[in-house]
């Protein structure tokens, strides 16, 4: 990551004025990408309450969220919850399933991840 890029993430975080903020949040994409560290350290230094990971049923998203977990236990930033995105459908041509919500997975991944932590 360049010099400029550090800087305008240094920016954003620091010389916007926010004013009261309930919540911040801030949409990164998996993985631990230069940009990705320079957010999470410049936020450690506003006393952030911690992170909402959000995952999908596949195993190669855990994969991700796991890496990220550990990740964010290294710098210090607490992991206040976990969401499992796109765990069903309803499909929009059945009209049995319809009004009803179907599984696509019928053992939630991200449940188990979420026990682990504990």
């Amino acid at each position: 990551m360049g010099l400029a890029l550090a800087a305008t993430i240094k920016q954003f975080l620091e010389d916007v004025c926010w004013g009261e903020l309930d919540y911040l949040i801030i949409d990164t994409p998996p993985g631990t990408s230069d940009e990705h560290i320079t957010v999470c350290e410049q936020l450690l230094g506003f006393e952030p309450d911690g992170a909402i990971m959000v995952t999908t049923p596949q195993k190669v998203a855990l994969m991700d969220v796991r890496r990220e977990i550990s990740f964010c236990r290294k710098l210090g930033l607490p992991i206040i919850g976990l969401l499992e995105n796109m765990s069903g459908f309803v499909c929009p041509t059945c009209s049995v399933c319809r009004a009803r919500r179907s599984h696509i997975s019928t053992i939630s991944l991200a449940h188990s991840l979420a026990r682990s932590l504990r």
